[in-house]
């Protein structure tokens, strides 16, 4: 649901830059703003809550949260966090 509501406000909110700096109302443009910030958003999300995407991945699948964490502290390791 938060995706959506990205959607809504950054579609209101272009749309009403765009009126206040171009004097149109340019219904398409801001859309295409929302639409990009709101699959940005959700990418986001994908990797900041990556374990709780790999917990919803079905059980056949290899790669789950045992090697994911191991992939994790390499990352960390090489970057000195």
């Amino acid at each position: 649901m938060k995706p959506f509501y990205v959607l809504i406000a950054v579609s209101i909110l272009a749309l009403c830059i765009i009126k206040w700096g171009g004097g149109a109302w340019d219904l398409p443009i801001s859309a295409q703003i929302a639409m990009s910030s709101m699959l940005v958003f959700t990418a986001v999300g994908h990797f900041v809550f990556a374990e709780g995407m790999a917990m919803m991945a079905p059980v056949f699948i290899t790669i789950k949260k045992h090697r994911y964490g191991h992939y994790v502290q390499q990352f960390k390791r090489r970057r000195n966090f």
